[in-house]
């Protein structure tokens, strides 16, 4: 689900996996499909060549697949990183009452922070050890919030330089905000099924 990347390079990249995810829709009897930005719309369109695919029976396909497939992954500190990272970008557009953030050329919705949350609440209760030998705890939580909040605070001064002082700063109060919100919902004790239907202050 991307958002047109800040360089020709990186949209010419985006551009040709928007185009072969699309090809493969098409070769199993997709009639249409969805694009998470408007830009990509043309070069998703140009996959569909027919009106319909209605003769397309897909009998190659098991009728009762796996849906509960055993994850084979490695659990990793990228990951993590990446779960805590999109919770706090995310909490900072809910906050600001927004359903779709732009973020590193990505567009994150309720279900990708809902996917984050359950993945590290999930790692911490069990308290799994990541690919790299550490244990997942609330300590080791905390720290990558502090540290990806720090990471964040640091992009957003960089590509902010020219931004009124006033401005800046409330910028960064806002993701220092979603940062608490984030890691409050992260490691409670117990697991909120949905975030948007549960009594959790936000």
């Amino acid at each position: 689900a991307f958002t047109p990347g800040k360089t020709e390079q990186l949209r010419q990249e985006q551009t040709a996996r928007v185009v072969e995810d699309k090809q493969l829709e098409a070769s199993i009897g997709h009639d249409g499909c969805w694009v998470s930005h408007p830009y990509f719309i043309g070069p998703a369109l140009s996959a569909f060549q027919r009106e319909n695919q209605t003769d397309v029976m897909l009998e190659e396909f098991d009728k009762y697949p796996d849906l509960l497939p055993r994850s084979d992954g490695d659990k990793t500190m990228a990951g993590l990183r990446k779960n805590i990272r999109v919770g706090i970008a995310y909490m900072q557009g809910w906050n600001q009452d927004i359903g779709c953030v732009a973020w590193d050329n990505l567009m994150e919705d309720l279900a990708t922070l809902e996917i984050s949350r359950a993945q590290t609440w999930q790692w911490l209760h069990h308290r799994i050890r990541l690919a790299s030998g550490e244990q997942v705890t609330p300590g080791l939580v905390e720290r990558i919030f502090e540290e990806e909040l720090a990471r964040i605070n640091a992009e957003i001064r960089q590509n902010r330089k020219t931004a009124p002082g006033h401005e800046l700063n409330a910028v960064l109060v806002e993701f220092s905000i979603a940062a608490e919100d984030a890691q409050r919902i992260f490691l409670k004790e117990t697991f909120d099924e949905f975030l948007s239907t549960s009594s959790v202050p936000l």
